[in-house]
């Protein structure tokens, strides 16, 4: 087990088979590059955003009027 109160940067990879949690204070954000694989179980977020729309309001032109917003099915 390692614990610090400082930063910490690993030079190789990170693996477990014990789950994983973070939590910051206030501001954090967690950046992640490269793919990632979800598998199972229900991803939840308050907001999406992806290239640049967000979600949460995504709506579509139509002929007449802008469609409604998405719908839970």
């Amino acid at each position: 087990m390692l614990s610090t109160s400082q930063a910490l940067t690993a030079e190789g990879a990170i693996s477990g088979h014990g789950g994983m949690t973070i939590s910051g204070g206030g501001g954090a954000v967690a950046h992640f590059a490269g793919d990632i694989e979800h598998q199972g179980g229900t991803l939840r977020s308050a907001e999406v955003e992806i290239n640049g729309i967000r979600q949460s309001g995504h709506r579509h032109p139509t002929p007449s009027v802008l469609s409604g917003g998405p719908v839970n099915g």
